[in-house]
């Protein structure tokens, strides 16, 4: 049976009308705007008081330095469970973290053992570098709440001839009492520094040794 004129013009200006609005929803709704977020170094202030190693000029070569897969992302991940974690759409890094890491601990290293001759590679030979620092994280995020954790696996070896002075696996938590992300990237800044600070104190160590200090 057909339709009745009238209708099938009500129906269609139903189906106008619902299409309208869909797409006047979908047009005038706004996402939340995205924040973003980098580690930080340590604070000339907070180094004031760190014992001054110093390693009468000699190089260091920083890297490589591995990160997990699950962090190459800009979202900022958090750690919901042992197993879990999600991905914060709108909270999310300035740069690869991986960068901003190997940035920030370069910063910190020149303050703590007072050199600015920190290099990435590939480094030529014979260029006055007694150290190389290598390092594989394998978790680097935060428990909201909870706290904030960083795990790598680091060594030091003697560019000279190559050899294999130190090797560690260190985990590094620091509490984390806030859920805002701000608060997560500065405690995973202060886990940064704790690692910072054990690398110096290695290299410093290592320097004495092999100039009998």
């Amino acid at each position: 049976m057909r339709e009745k004129p009238a209708v099938i013009m009500a129906m269609l200006v139903t189906s106008i009308t619902v299409a309208l609005v869909i797409t006047g929803c979908v047009g005038t709704g706004q996402s939340p705007p995205s924040r973003f977020y980098m580690l930080t170094s340590l604070d000339p202030v907070d180094t004031a008081s760190e014992p001054s190693a110093g390693i009468e000029g000699e190089g260091i070569l920083l890297g490589p330095i591995r990160f997990p897969v699950y962090l190459n992302r800009q979202q900022i991940v958090i750690r919901t469970s042992p197993n879990e974690i999600q991905l914060s759409e709108f909270d999310r890094w300035a740069e690869p973290l991986e960068t901003n890491f190997l940035n920030v601990l370069r910063e910190n290293l020149a303050k703590l053992l007072n050199t600015a001759f920190i290099v990435e590679p590939p480094v030529p030979k014979n260029t006055g570098i007694a150290f190389q620092i290598i390092a594989g994280v394998s978790r680097f995020d935060a428990e909201p709440g909870k706290q904030a954790v960083l795990m790598v696996r680091w060594g030091i070896m003697r560019v000279e001839d190559n050899q294999v002075l130190l090797t560690k696996n260190s985990t590094y938590t620091a509490p984390l009492n806030a859920t805002g992300f701000e608060e997560i990237a500065k405690t995973q800044s202060r886990i940064a520094a704790d690692f910072s600070r054990d690398v110096a104190a290695a290299i410093t160590d290592l320097y004495r040794r092999e100039h009998g200090q």
